[in-house]
């Protein structure tokens, strides 16, 4: 099973001033998992077998602007995903957070006031994820041009960070 629910949504300033679409953005980002995974866990969990994929994404690294409830809810889930495993493993089921960096899709066609670095097609981001799969790997972080951006800016002094982001 692969649980992927994902809106960015977020308005000028992270939407600060419209908490309802910070709200709306989890309800569907975080909701959205638990909708798909809640149905099927007890089953996976009796027949002793199986692979559940949780969505994420790469900006949950590091605190990026102008998507903020996008990232903490993407965040929420890869944490979560990432708790979980340890729990249904004792139950013969995998799990593996999925963090692309910018794949051609729907959420990244909108005119967005940042740059989409390593843009990566559908067809090359799905082998990188089924493979990430078939290998039962933990997390599943690609590209490694994004992967090792948000690394470094997660590893450095935070006012460090902050400045490189313009804060």
């Amino acid at each position: 099973m692969i649980a992927n629910a994902g809106v960015s949504i977020d308005q000028d300033n992270s939407s600060l001033g419209d908490f309802s679409i910070v709200r709306r953005t989890f309800a569907i980002n975080v909701d959205g998992v638990f909708n798909t995974v809640e149905p099927l866990i007890n089953r996976l969990m009796t027949r002793q077998r199986g692979q559940i994929g949780i969505m994420s994404s790469l900006a949950v690294f590091i605190g990026l602007p102008y998507a903020a409830s996008y990232n903490g809810s993407k965040a929420a889930v890869r944490v979560w995903g990432e708790s979980i495993r340890y729990v249904v493993r004792k139950s013969g089921i995998g799990v593996s957070v999925i963090c692309p960096g910018f794949v051609v899709s729907g959420i990244t066609s909108s005119d967005a006031p940042f740059p989409r670095p390593f843009m990566m097609p559908t067809t090359r981001a799905s082998a990188i994820i089924r493979r990430g799969l078939a290998q039962d790997k933990a997390r599943i972080a690609f590209p490694i041009g994004v992967k090792a951006a948000v690394w470094f800016g997660g590893v450095i002094p935070g006012s460090w960070a902050a400045r490189l982001l313009g804060g």
